[in-house]
């Protein structure tokens, strides 16, 4: 999961990825010149842009890789009434990965009887 200070880089890396892109259509067929200049606080500025590529490229890399390991249910339909009841009482997990419902039953299981 992405924590405040990475979301607050990504937002700030959008709008650059965006001219960035620009850049490289424009580049392909004309080839690209960029030359910034940046005062000192705002310099800091490429530091974020580097951080919120890098983090969520690997965060969501390991994320994808978890995704395909193996199913919690080795493919087998889960048949417990329980499981159905945190369905029933959570449709948005209903149609997610298994491994996210699995995670999110265990959740639910250990604190269903909390006041």
């Amino acid at each position: 999961m992405m924590n405040q200070f990475d979301k607050i880089c990504a937002v700030l890396a959008i709008p650059i990825g965006i001219v960035f892109m620009f850049l490289g259509i424009f580049g392909l067929f004309t080839g690209s010149n960029a030359n910034f200049t940046l005062p000192p606080v705002i310099g800091a500025l490429p530091f974020f842009l580097g951080w919120a590529m890098c983090v969520t490229l690997i965060r969501f890399w390991r994320a994808t890789n978890r995704l395909e390991e193996s199913d919690p249910t080795d493919g087998r339909e889960v048949r417990s009434v329980l499981f159905h009841e945190f369905i029933a009482r959570h449709p948005e997990f209903e149609g997610a990965h298994s491994r996210l419902q699995w995670n999110a039953f265990h959740k639910w299981l250990d604190h269903r009887n909390d006041p």
